[in-house]
């Protein structure tokens, strides 16, 4: 008996062991490493509006007119090194489109990512604009993220990412965005409040 009392409780502290170890793994996936000679973790750039189907007051932004606008939440420029920065419609494929260009947002301003074939014609932006024609996002529903990767040996860092609902009867006057900016849940908004802020 005294036998089995010591089988069990090594069985115990054996299944105890690998428990602690699940949740360890696990706190590092939700709380990811900021690269050593870098400030850039997650948070650093904000998913804030999204924008799925073409409303009627804004075709001159081109046909498809699907965007996805990105916060920077910090006081001081935020550089995006080309290379290190990824966008993705799929969170099981984080690396889909790579940063090909290096890109600087305003302190508090805004990145807009145009899925179109052609830079869209509002020469007045006062936000960084980034257009990308190889892919698009549902019209309906979907993910997105923002990942970082330093170089070809280190961890991929998700930066922020989001699932949106954008039903059929939605008016097309609206978007899907944060209120205030990069703060809360993607929700319905008024108004498309592109490259400006929400609140």
């Amino acid at each position: 008996m005294k036998y089995n009392f010591l089988l069990n409780l090594t069985f115990f502290a054996l299944v105890f062991t690998i428990i602690s170890c699940a949740k360890s793994d696990s706190s590092t996936n939700v709380n990811p490493t900021i690269p050593s000679n870098n400030k850039i973790g997650e948070n650093s750039l904000i998913i804030n509006e999204i924008k799925c189907r073409k409303p009627d007051d804004f075709s001159i932004y081109g046909d498809t007119t699907k965007w996805v606008e990105l916060y920077n939440p910090k006081d001081t420029v935020l550089t995006l090194e080309k290379g290190k920065w990824f966008f993705t419609d799929s969170l099981f494929n984080q690396q889909k489109f790579v940063l090909d260009t290096t890109l600087y947002v305003k302190p508090k301003g805004f990145l807009v990512i145009w899925f179109e074939k052609q830079t869209p014609t509002n020469t007045s932006a006062s936000y960084t604009q980034l257009v990308v024609p190889s892919y698009s996002i549902s019209k309906t529903s979907g993910d997105f993220g923002v990942y970082y990767k330093e170089n070809s040996t280190s961890s991929i860092i998700p930066i922020n990412t989001t699932t949106y609902n954008y039903p059929s009867d939605q008016p097309k006057t609206q978007s899907n965005g944060r209120k205030p900016d990069g703060a809360g849940v993607i929700q319905l908004l008024d108004k498309v409040t592109l490259g400006t802020s929400n609140n």
